[in-house]
């Protein structure tokens, strides 16, 4: 069987610290020049076994005001927070922030956060995908009759769904597939150049996705590890990557790869967008490009 990877690259931002180190109500901080960095629990909070904890979206520090950023690992295996929420203010959210934070059930992110670090996005991503609850109604019926109206266009396209925007008679959650639907798109992609089989139910992973995959009904499009998971749930061995560099292998070594990119990496409220890309005599080919 030839194997499926799922390449996953989010572009990351580089910080630069001038550090001084204080602690400041629970948490302890770091100066960094422009901002305080929230670097983790205080030994007082941390021996409390703290379950809540609200982090500041300001700090002040020497008479003035800055505002903050959780740095990196700041709170990775804390096994007692359940409950986080993160002030105004705040700007940005570093890897592995929260990964592996056991007993966590939410966390609440203002608008304010620009920037979510590749870890930490995927783990609250995938945190907010087991917490999801399906307020939507079964597509699969609609989806199923409006999808025959696009397979003339998908075998002009060579097996292949390039036109996303077309797609407002299908549904994915509470949202047409034209708004949201670019991972289940990219995964019929992908699915469709491992087998080669024209007969791929494309509403049928819409309701797999659907029902492990989802993110805020649909709002939100599809997290990524569900896709994943998914082919792996097929019997393809799958890898992953937040590297660059790492594609290069990648590439090399597979006949097709899902990239998942942001539409601004400086703002995440701006959402992200999967693509299929194969390959075929050593050329690379891009499904679903956004252009369409």
């Amino acid at each position: 069987m030839k194997k499926s990877f799922l390449f996953l690259f989010l572009m990351t931002l580089p910080l630069v610290a001038m550090s001084q180190y204080f602690n400041s109500g629970n948490f302890r901080c770091r100066f960094d020049g422009t901002k305080v960095a929230i670097l983790g629990l205080s030994n007082e909070a941390f021996a409390a076994g703290l379950t809540s904890i609200t982090i500041p979206g300001y700090v002040e520090y020497e008479g003035t005001y800055y505002k903050t950023r959780v740095a990196i690992s700041a709170f990775l295996y804390n096994s007692t927070l359940q409950n986080i929420t993160v002030n105004y203010g705040c700007e940005a959210i570093e890897g592995n922030a929260f990964k592996d934070c056991s007993a966590l059930k939410w966390v609440r992110l203002p608008s304010s956060v620009t920037f979510i670090s590749n870890d930490a996005f995927l783990t609250v991503i995938d945190y907010i995908r087991h917490k999801n609850k399906h307020n939507f109604p079964d597509n699969y019926q609609n989806n199923t009759i409006a999808f025959k109206n696009h397979k003339p266009t998908i075998t002009r396209n060579n097996g292949y769904i390039e036109d996303q925007s077309s797609y407002t008679d299908m549904f994915y959650g509470v949202k047409p597939v034209s708004y949201n639907g670019c991972g289940v798109i990219a995964t019929y992609n992908v699915l469709y150049h491992l087998t080669h089989k024209t007969d791929i139910d494309f509403p049928s992973i819409i309701r797999e996705l659907e029902y492990d995959g989802i993110i805020l009904n649909g709002l939100f499009g599809t997290a990524m590890r569900a896709i994943e998971d998914y082919f792996k749930k097929l019997g393809y061995e799958t890898m992953s990557s937040c590297k660059k560099a790492d594609y290069d292998k990648i590439g090399k070594e597979t006949d097709a790869s899902v990239l998942v990119v942001y539409n601004n990496k400086e703002d995440i409220t701006e959402a992200i967008h999967y693509m299929a890309i194969t390959k075929k005599d050593g050329i690379y080919n891009v499904h679903n490009n956004g252009r369409n």
